[in-house]
């Protein structure tokens, strides 16, 4: 009997063990999963550090400050506007929502004061301007969430507040929160992820209905304001980095929002590439990449390769 307890006792510590039943890192699962494949040297896409990617209709839309491109398989671009097109924003981020795209900016009216306006277009070739009720601000990072557009705008930048706005629209913007505990004075990242909206600024929050926010553990990278935020596969993924000298293409992910995991790219550093998910795969285009140097010979050149990131034990069609 004696021997038997002593067995048993032996089994279970085998069984607490650490080494033997810890899972594997999820770093370690990412890279066994996932690869890069470069699919395009060099693309008819603007070599451009606002290039934005939307997969509407399972057809990516590729949108820049000179023209729009579409592509059925994510490799081969056609242009679709004839003319530049005067009316684009270009650094504003552009949503898909109720059939058009829209993109929020500011302009100076007629009367010489500053104004928020909504470029809009149902077919990507010709944009209508109007006025909006927002306060003015040269950037906005509109987001579709619940049925609605939502924004947040500096409400106090001294104090670290921030106001939530959203709209059925895009034109006429209701506000419905102020007093958050998070600043937006540079750019927040935002992204849906798991029926949640998750805002990323110095910190990480996540809301059920983007006006009650909780901070959460996960601390944010640096350098956000030249990544790109996607969710895919149940992680939240950072693309790209800053242009400092000292870049790597670090690609950040996280699976239970306490902390990020990291896996190096086989791309050259670059400052905000456009991403989006597009038939169980990341397509990536675009950025800066930082050229080191002095005087002509530093500065950043733009890239317009594409990459396909995708899980090596998926069919991708």
């Amino acid at each position: 009997m004696f021997l038997r307890c002593m067995i048993f006792l032996a089994f279970l510590s085998a069984c607490g063990s650490r080494d033997s039943w810890h899972p594997p890192r999820e770093k370690e699962r990412a890279l066994e999963e996932y690869r890069w494949t470069k699919i395009v040297d060099s693309s008819v896409l603007n070599a451009s550090a606002n290039l934005q990617l939307l997969n509407i209709r399972d057809t990516i839309w590729a949108f820049d400050t000179l023209a729009v491109y579409y592509s059925t398989d994510g490799k081969e671009f056609i242009r679709w506007n004839a003319d530049a097109n005067p009316l684009s924003p270009g650094t504003s981020s552009y949503v898909f929502f109720n059939n058009r795209v829209i993109s929020l900016t500011k302009r100076t009216n007629a009367s010489g004061h500053e104004e928020s306006i909504c470029v809009e277009s149902t077919d990507f070739q010709y944009w209508t301007v109007h006025s909006t009720s927002l306060p003015p601000q040269s950037t906005y990072q509109p987001v579709y969430f619940n049925g609605k557009l939502w924004v947040y705008t500096d409400q106090s930048p001294e104090e670290n507040t921030t106001r939530a706005w959203n709209s059925t629209n895009g034109i006429e913007w209701r506000l419905v929160a102020d007093s958050l505990p998070f600043n937006v004075s540079s750019p927040p990242l935002l992204v849906v992820f798991r029926k949640k909206l998750l805002l990323l600024s110095s910190a990480c929050f996540r809301s059920d209905d983007g006006m009650h926010w909780k901070k959460l553990p996960l601390t944010s990278p640096g350098g956000l304001t030249s990544k790109s935020i996607l969710a895919f596969n149940d992680r939240v993924w950072l693309f790209g980095s800053s242009m400092a000298a000292n870049d790597s293409s670090a690609v950040y992910f996280s699976k239970d929002l306490n902390t990020w995991d990291s896996m190096a790219a086989p791309w050259t550093a670059r400052a905000n590439p456009a991403a989006c998910v597009f038939r169980a795969r990341v397509l990536l285009s675009g950025g800066s990449q930082h050229r080191a140097g002095t005087g002509s010979e530093s500065g950043n050149t733009l890239t317009s390769d594409i990459w396909e990131f995708s899980n090596k034990n998926k069919t991708i069609n």
